[in-house]
């Protein structure tokens, strides 16, 4: 996958929130298989999965044009620094800031519509 630049993304910062909040599964590069971003009364929320299992719960999150803050649970200490490089219905690319190392590439988790009953 090429390296896509901030100039790039998909939406305006301002718009960008809408299409991180969720639940998204690893595509490439990334420390765990499934992430979710999630607001609970007002509190920006931040877990990570491996094998169905908690790996980071309820680390906070913030959003500041294209950069996505990561904090540890007590919201003071910096975990992870991205800067938002794509963000679109299906799919959010995140560069780790100051890193040479390639993107953090998700996709959506999208839940099946049930199809409707058949009519008699």
């Amino acid at each position: 996958m090429a390296f896509v630049t901030p100039f790039a993304l998909a939406k305006a910062p301002a718009d960008l929130e809408p299409l991180i909040l969720g639940g998204f599964l690893c595509k490439e590069n990334c420390f765990d298989e499934e992430y979710s971003f999630a607001k609970d009364d007002g509190e920006r929320l931040f877990n990570t999965y491996t094998h169905s299992r908690p790996s980071i719960s309820r680390a906070r999150w913030t959003l500041e044009g294209d950069r996505l803050k990561v904090y540890e649970d007590d919201g003071k200490a910096l975990r992870y620094d991205f800067r938002v490089v794509r963000a679109t219905a299906k799919r959010l690319v995140l560069q780790q800031v100051d890193s040479n190392e390639p993107p953090v590439v998700l996709d959506r988790i999208v839940e099946k519509k049930k199809a409707a009953p058949a009519k008699q």
